[in-house]
């Protein structure tokens, strides 16, 4: 099972290489951190093509924390 989720992480878009970054070792000091930055840019247009899973994600995982608040109490 735990080969199965390995497989599918690895066809991620998140675990692939990125082109733009394959060079950092043979940048400068200031090459690696404009590099590094124009990649931070693209952060919070990728968060919100996600938001509605994200929203999904939270929304499953308050309920569930709910649930478990609700249940230890009644113990």
């Amino acid at each position: 099972m735990a080969s199965n989720l390995f497989e599918k992480l690895k066809t991620l878009e998140t675990e692939k290489q990125n082109p733009d970054t394959m060079g950092l070792d043979s940048m400068s000091i200031e090459e690696i951190l404009r590099t590094i930055n124009k990649q931070d840019k693209t952060v919070p247009f990728a968060v919100e093509k996600e938001i509605p899973y994200i929203a999904q994600a939270v929304g499953i995982v308050v309920k569930a924390m709910k649930k478990k608040l609700l249940w230890g109490r009644r113990a």
